[in-house]
């Protein structure tokens, strides 16, 4: 299986949601989505983020609601685990933002456009969002 460096956003609304469909899907994606960010870094946790190495698949299925929803129900009849409304996965996936380590930006010299690498901090503080403290 192929792993691509991944970083999720999801809102705290749609967080269990979202953890519940990744154990799901994929063994390896359980217990994903549970550091927390807000604003100011204090609770409570507005978003949740994973980040790091995730099968490719895993990533494919959160590539549009259809192909979340049609994995979640393969996995659901392989697995009688949970099963899911197609609302459901659209609400969740709709709150999720997804970074592959690039983002594309405006070089202020050219006017063009230009990959630069994204971390998950850089992708923190790019949604206005910091780690919650300890």
């Amino acid at each position: 299986m192929k792993y691509q460096p991944s970083m999720i956003v999801v809102t705290a609304a749609q967080a269990d949601t979202l953890r519940k469909l990744s154990a799901l899907l994929d063994g390896e994606t359980a217990g994903m989505f549970t550091a927390g960010l807000s604003a100011t870094g204090f609770p409570p946790a507005t978003h949740f983020i994973s980040a790091g190495q995730m099968p490719g698949g895993y990533l494919a299925s959160l590539a549009s609601p259809a192909a979340l929803k049609s994995a979640a129900d393969a996995a659901t009849a392989r697995t009688k685990g949970p099963s899911f409304t197609a609302a459901q996965v659209t609400a969740a996936l709709g709150k999720c933002t997804i970074g592959s380590g690039r983002v594309d930006v405006i070089d202020a010299q050219t006017g063009l456009a230009v990959s630069v690498p994204e971390g998950p901090h850089e992708m923190i503080a790019r949604l206005g969002l910091k780690l919650l403290r300890s």
